[in-house]
């Protein structure tokens, strides 16, 4: 069954001082397919115009973040593992590191909720904490 829903997405990085808060809302879709669940998106670029199409599976407790368009990146979180993957921009492509610590998953009837806590880093490099919430929620016909 395919529902239309509205996403916000907050995303925290950095500690102390460093801290930043981004949030996004965006519509989108939910829907369930070989025992996964997806959310998908789309995001536009407020200065260039460019499109972004982002998917977010759950299969069991591990969930994977995939954009296309603008910048190209699939992010696996995996309680305990690190993944690493390409993260290609029109700069260039570099390589993210992801140690994910945690991961919370709450479904209720016409809403599902997911708190990610994670480090993250590029290469080598430091990695710095960080925690992602999504929250999809069936569009009411007013929204």
């Amino acid at each position: 069954m395919n529902k239309d829903v509205s996403i916000r997405i907050t995303g925290v990085h950095g500690r102390g001082e460093d801290r930043d808060t981004v949030v996004s809302e965006y519509r989108g879709l939910y829907f369930e397919k070989n025992s996964k669940k997806y959310i998908k998106y789309s995001e536009t670029d407020n200065e260039s115009g460019e499109v972004r199409n982002s998917m977010i599976v759950l299969e069991g407790r591990n969930v994977t973040v995939e954009h296309k368009g603008s910048t190209d990146a699939k992010m696996i979180y995996e309680i305990g593992k690190t993944t690493r993957s390409m993260y290609v921009t029109p700069a260039g492509s570099m390589i993210l590191e992801i140690f994910t610590r945690g991961i919370d998953i709450e479904e209720r009837d016409n809403r599902i909720s997911l708190t990610i806590d994670y480090d993250m880093g590029f290469g080598d490099g430091e990695k710095q904490p960080a925690r992602i919430i999504i929250d999809a929620r069936e569009k009411k016909s007013d929204d």
